[in-house]
């Protein structure tokens, strides 16, 4: 019988999600203590449920149910670096939600290899081989976006390193490969692919980013400034002027995010719910089919009847 049961529409799949997020946000604890720290908290069901209010363009319930989150006792860090500092906990007043690994008992992450290119001075530099394929280098763009005093910008991206000497070095100036590489994910590791390093799936920072961009929707921009403005002024850069306007700043959300998360997994779904995937990846070879990723194949076979569950459009 299963087999003859279709694929249902992408709106009765959400109406599920967020009922289930709704129970989620009412049903959990505020906080776990002891060795069940890193489970899911009404913080990050409530979060979790504010992105998906944004993704569907419901910017009053994104509003409200954000808002509650910011009563919640979360805070931004004083020193965005103490981020990326493994030798202290990641369970810190930004943590909201992570996907927990835990290293040298064979549960540890691939990131510290991962985010790092396959560069012989890069691996001699952190005594850590970079991964094969270069593929989560950053771009030249995403250099540009940056302020110079952005106290973000020194781990986020990075073009060499600084010797003992107190020499600057490019990486792989001339060579073949990558010549950028990013910092947020860099500690010592005991072996390959087995770092202390979690996902970060949700920290406070971005439900800040995200009430700022409910609350300019819903034409509050005033009060949006209040929120995002916390995520500057941690950052060391000028807040944004009182009299900026609504399409300015919504602009200027949209970089943000890309300032304070890159390379923490958003920058695609932001793309796509803003609309601007297609204009922003067209030119590393995005067609206008390739917004909605395919159905795995090994799912397709499975049904094997494309009148009950048929393949995305364009992926045929």
């Amino acid at each position: 019988e299963a087999l003859k049961i279709g694929r249902d529409p992408v709106d009765k799949v959400y109406e599920q999600i967020i009922a289930d997020l709704k129970d989620a946000g009412e049903i959990l604890p505020t906080s776990y203590s002891g060795s069940d720290i890193g489970r899911v908290t009404k913080g990050a069901a409530k979060s979790i449920l504010g992105s998906v209010y944004l993704t569907h363009k419901k910017f009053t319930e994104a509003e409200s149910v954000l808002k509650e989150v910011t009563g919640m006792g979360y805070k931004l860090l004083d020193n965005y670096n103490d981020l990326w500092d493994y030798s202290k906990s990641e369970h810190h007043s930004e943590y909201i939600f992570d996907i927990e690994y835990e290293s040298d008992i064979q549960l540890g992450s691939t990131f510290t290899n991962d985010f790092l290119p396959q560069q012989a001075e890069i691996a001699k530099l952190y005594n850590i081989p970079g991964a094969a394929g270069n593929s989560y280098t950053p771009s030249d763009e995403l250099f540009e976006i940056f302020e110079d005093n952005d106290l973000r910008k020194d781990v986020t991206v990075a073009r060499g390193w600084i010797d003992e000497d107190g020499i600057y070095h490019l990486i792989n100036p001339s060579g073949q490969g990558a010549k950028t590489y990013t910092k947020k994910y860099i500690t010592s590791i005991p072996r390959s692919n087995d770092s202390p390093v979690n996902w970060k799936v949700i920290r406070y920072a971005d439900v800040l980013l995200m009430l700022a961009e409910a609350l300019n929707e819903n034409g509050k921009t005033s009060e949006a400034l209040n929120y995002i403005n916390q995520v500057r002024v941690r950052a060391g850069v000028d807040p944004y002027p009182n009299n900026i306007s609504k399409n300015d700043l919504r602009e200027e959300i949209y970089n943000e995010r890309r300032r304070e998360l890159s390379f923490e997994g958003h920058r695609i779904w932001d793309l796509l719910r803003t609309g601007r995937a297609l204009q922003a990846c067209a030119p590393l070879g995005m067609q206008p089919y390739m917004v909605l990723f395919p159905i795995p194949l090994s799912q397709i076979q499975v049904m094997n009847d494309p009148a009950i569950f048929p393949q995305n459009p364009g992926w045929d």
